[in-house]
């Protein structure tokens, strides 16, 4: 079934019981739920749909209309949200770096801003208005509704897209127009949702960055969180500082990988990746705890539940120079398997050399580089 590109009146569309699109909408609160992360402090909070329609499914109209309007401008973003070869000569030239990010950023999205925004780009009054009515529908808590006056609910399709909207206009247009071309040297901004790194070549244009970003994000009722917020020297001039003075380099964690500088096989400095240790730990705990959830059945599904776990593991955290990483835990992987394996019984049933024949008759992968960044 093709689904129209434009939001047709709802008085003129018509569900399977014979009632307007319009009729059949309903608005409903949204229902609320808290997620506690494992390794991470507080709890996160998850929402249900709130804009339900005709098979008390999300508007399909509004995902489809939201994606086509912003297939060009993702075009033109793509190589300035790419972390791979392209950012990779100014990384290792860079001398100074910001990492940061937003404190409860889906819950402080402003809504008269959000829809500003949209509007910018979308004349159809009608779908701001769907827009509208979704921001504003309310959170059930407990039984009790109350109104909703800021923020994204998470959990839903379209949330994290106006997220993505609304931190376009926060964040990239300003760096790109206004903020970058003031700056003694070069820069560079990496943002992905509401996590983001900038990188210069001089401190000044690093501190001006750090003092402008948190009038920026006030402006729009946003605020960085202190403790994921920092500056730090990175690059080749500090990398061989390091060296002759015998310390450390600083490190950063973006998007699950800690990046950080050795020399190459030549004696180059370089950057390289390897998985953030505080992401692998979690990992191995939730892969630990399926496995006891799992230890009734039999030993295909058990195995063939593991081998799709590396498998997932693999398509993203298979980079170039993470392969120790990977090795690492595909023997944390093997480990537990066989530790949930042997205790289905009160004597061990399986040795190392009869589960690796049997691995290998499942197909376990191997760690290999999926993404070449070199």
């Amino acid at each position: 079934m093709k689904l129209p590109l434009k939001l047709l009146s709802p008085e003129k569309v018509l569900v399977g019981d014979g009632r307007s699109l319009g009729e059949a909408r309903r608005l409903h609160p949204d229902g609320r739920y808290w997620l506690v992360l494992p390794g991470t402090p507080g709890s996160k909070d998850i929402s249900s749909h709130t804009l339900r329609t005709y098979g008390n499914e999300g508007d399909p109209v509004v995902y489809v209309y939201i994606g086509t309007c912003l297939v060009n401008k993702s075009k033109k973003q793509e190589t300035k949200v790419n972390g791979g070869r392209e950012s990779e000569p100014f990384i290792v030239a860079m001398k100074l770096g910001v990492e940061a990010d937003i404190k409860g950023f889906f819950n402080h999205v402003d809504h008269t801003w959000l829809l500003k925004f949209l509007a910018h780009r979308i004349k159809d009054e009608r779908f701001i208005q769907t827009i509208k009515k979704f921001l504003q529908g309310g959170i059930m808590e407990d039984g009790a509704v109350r109104s909703c006056e800021e923020g994204t609910p998470q959990g839903v399709l379209i949330s994290p897209c106006l997220s993505n909207i609304y931190l376009h206009y926060v964040l990239d247009l300003w760096f790109d127009r206004l903020f970058r071309v003031s700056c003694k040297g070069t820069a560079r901004f990496v943002r992905y949702c509401d996590d983001y790194v900038a990188m210069f070549e001089f401190e000044e244009d690093a501190k001006r960055f750090m003092a402008e970003m948190t009038s920026r994000l006030q402006k729009f009722s946003l605020e960085v969180e202190p403790t994921k917020t920092k500056m730090l020297a990175f690059g080749i001039k500090e990398f061989r500082s390091a060296l002759k003075s015998s310390r450390h380099v600083d490190t950063f964690s973006f998007l699950g990988f800690t990046h950080y500088m050795r020399k190459s096989r030549r004696g180059y400095p370089m950057v390289d990746r390897k998985t953030d240790a505080v992401r692998l730990r979690r990992k191995v705990k939730e892969f630990s705890a399926q496995l006891a959830k799992r230890g009734n059945q039999g030993t295909k599904l058990i195995v063939d539940y593991a081998c799709s776990h590396f498998k997932g593991h693999l398509q993203y955290y298979g980079i170039s120079g993470n392969i120790r990483s990977l090795r690492c835990y595909r023997f944390l992987v093997l480990h537990f398997l066989l530790r949930c394996l042997n205790r289905r019984s009160q004597r061990r049933s399986l040795t190392w050399e009869n589960f690796h024949l049997l691995i290998n008759s499942f197909g376990l992968a191997k760690p290999k580089v999926i993404h070449a960044l070199w």
